[in-house]
C-alpha cells in the first residue's frame, strides 16, 4: 500500500479527537501556532481533513472557511514523514474541499523557509501571488468551472 492514505473530513467530537491525536504525535516545534489551537474549535471553525492509514489518523490539513479558502497547517505524524503522505493527503483533500465549498480560487499560505512546501503546492498547480498573510507567501489556484 505504500504511503497511500484515505482522507476524510473531520466532523464532531470524533474528528476533534482524531485531530488532537495527529497534532500530538506530530511532535511539532514548541513555537508552532497549532499547539495553541483547540482541536474542537478547529473542527468547528476550519475545514479539516484527516489522513488515515491502517485505521489510524496520520495527518491533517486545514483550510479557512472563506468563499475562496486558504489551505494551511499541513501536518504529518512524525513516524510517517519522509514519504508522499503529505502529497497524497492534499491530492485527496483538495477535491473534497472544492466539492464542499465550490470556490473560484484555492489559496495556500506557505512559510517562506519551507521550500519543499512551496514546491509541493506548485506541483499541484498553485502559482505564487504577490501578496502575503502573516509573513507567509500566498499561492493560488483557479478552480472555478467556466
Amino acid at each position: 500500500m505504500g504511503n497511500r492514505c484515505e482522507t476524510r473530513r473531520a466532523e464532531g467530537e470524533s474528528g476533534a479527537l482524531d485531530l488532537e491525536s495527529v497534532l500530538t504525535r506530530a511532535e511539532l516545534e514548541p513555537d508552532t501556532e497549532l499547539l495553541v489551537l483547540n482541536p474542537r474549535d478547529a473542527v468547528e471553525t476550519h475545514h479539516v481533513y484527516l489522513a488515515t492509514m491502517d485505521g489510524e489518523c496520520v495527518g491533517c490539513v486545514m483550510a479557512t472557511r472563506d468563499n475562496d479558502p486558504i489551505i494551511h497547517s499541513l501536518v504529518v505524524v512524525k513516524e510517517r514523514r519522509g514519504g508522499a503522505l503529505a502529497h497524497d493527503l492534499l491530492v485527496q483533500a483538495i477535491p473534497q474541499l472544492i466539492d464542499h465549498v465550490r470556490p473560484d480560487w484555492l489559496w495556500t499560505a506557505v512559510d517562506p523557509a519551507r521550500t519543499g512546501a512551496r514546491e509541493r503546492f506548485a506541483r499541484l498547480g498553485f502559482v505564487p501571488d504577490e501578496n502575503e498573510v502573516q509573513g507567509h507567501a500566498l499561492m493560488r489556484k483557479r478552480v472555478a468551472v467556466a
